[in-house]
């Protein structure tokens, strides 16, 4: 195992963000309506569900992000928008976790509803951020130019009404890849 070039992390990653980024549009949209279609059964089913569209969504995010900045050789900086989705990915993960672990459980501490307030106002910047730099990005490669908010705001609000935008979203985004 020793005997492996250096390389194979990176082989690993562009193999994994290139089938991510593959995934078929039906796929998407029913795992965007799934926790939507499980909230009224099973609470504990419910926030594990979610944790596994959560994560899938962000690998999903992330891959396309990272294949379009490959592919028009883009120099954009992407170390906060990773930080940022990890955070948010783990937040969520984590919230939902113990959402699934407590549920009904009324003895909860009284300085976890800060903590809750909280992450919910960090949840919901980070989601601004993580929306408009897809966006972004995906302007930057259709357009092959600096961009203004007016030529990416489209393609924030199809992000932001995903399941239906996504029909409109989704051949761009396998046009520029």
């Amino acid at each position: 195992m020793n005997n492996l070039p250096p390389t194979i992390p990176i082989v690993v990653r562009k193999l994994m963000t290139q089938s991510i980024s593959k995934t078929p549009l039906l796929v998407l949209c029913v795992l965007s309506l799934l926790p939507t279609v499980l909230v009224t059964g099973n609470s504990q089913v419910w926030a594990f569900t979610d944790v596994i569209i959560f994560n899938f969504f962000s690998l999903w995010v992330y891959s396309i992000v990272k294949r379009l900045l490959e592919k028009n050789d883009q120099q954009t900086k992407t170390a906060k928008f990773t930080r940022t989705l990890i955070f948010t990915t783990i937040y969520i993960s984590l919230l939902s976790i113990y959402y699934g672990l407590t549920y009904n459980n009324y003895d909860d501490p009284k300085w976890l509803l800060l903590i809750i307030i909280i992450g919910q106002f960090y949840l919901f910047l980070s989601s601004v951020y993580i929306v408009t730099f897809f966006a972004k990005t995906i302007a930057i490669s259709d357009l092959k130019r600096p961009v203004k908010l007016t030529d990416y705001l489209s393609y924030t609000v199809l992000i932001v009404f995903f399941p239906i935008g996504i029909w409109w979203l989704y051949p761009k985004i396998k046009s520029l890849i």
